[in-house]
């Protein structure tokens, strides 16, 4: 799906080059849609003249206000299939954004017998958001970890998980025993592991 993004102040500037004004008016008018901060309103594709879906975006009165990031969780949070994000108008934030939109969509369905929700593939027309992908995988990389139960997740499983992560990055990972534990007096690592049969 094709999803297009209009990020609008409260006065409302700007739609004209993208929606017929009249319709767009009656549109927003109907939807109480003022541009206020952290509103958001989906226009069916048949109100805009790049017939794809639209999502206009409130900034408020004042840009100094908005926290970029959550406003990419807001607008990430509206997405429930793959989509090709175009913004048609690019605001200083945009990075942040991304990464709001791209964190959101984080499912964690490890321990369900239907996985029935996969992460939705997010990509953004004319922008380079490589840097944004490697920050995402790494974080749902790491909320996989934490929300994979102890019972699951062993010494040796995580020595493992972490191998694999970087196999092919040229970083050595270094493991360090019991033995080392001890000779280097990590006695509260030595006794958190004493609770488990798999210290």
């Amino acid at each position: 799906m094709k999803i297009d993004i209009l990020f609008l102040n409260n006065e409302m500037n700007g739609h004209d080059e993208y929606f017929d004004n009249d319709l767009f008016q009656e549109y927003c008018e109907t939807h109480s849609f003022e541009g206020k901060k952290n509103q958001i309103l989906s226009v069916p594709p048949s109100y805009s003249k790049s017939e794809n879906l639209t999502f206009i975006v409130g900034l408020g009165e004042n840009k100094e206000d908005i926290n970029f990031y959550d406003l990419g969780t807001l607008i990430g949070s509206k997405i429930n299939s793959d989509a090709e994000i175009k913004f048609l108008n690019v605001m200083e934030g945009t990075n942040l954004i991304i990464d709001g939109i791209l964190y959101v969509q984080y499912k964690f369905n490890n321990y369900k017998s239907e996985d029935d929700s996969s992460v939705n593939n997010i990509t953004f027309q004319d922008l380079d958001s490589s840097e944004n992908e490697i920050k995402k995988n790494s974080v749902f990389w790491v909320r996989d970890l934490i929300n994979t139960p102890a019972l699951d997740k062993s010494p040796e499983e995580f020595i493992n998980t972490v191998r694999e992560l970087v196999d092919s990055s040229g970083i050595e990972v270094e493991v360090y025993d019991q033995k080392w534990l001890e000779e280097n007096d990590f006695g509260g690592v030595l006794g958190v592991g004493k609770g488990s049969d798999r210290p």
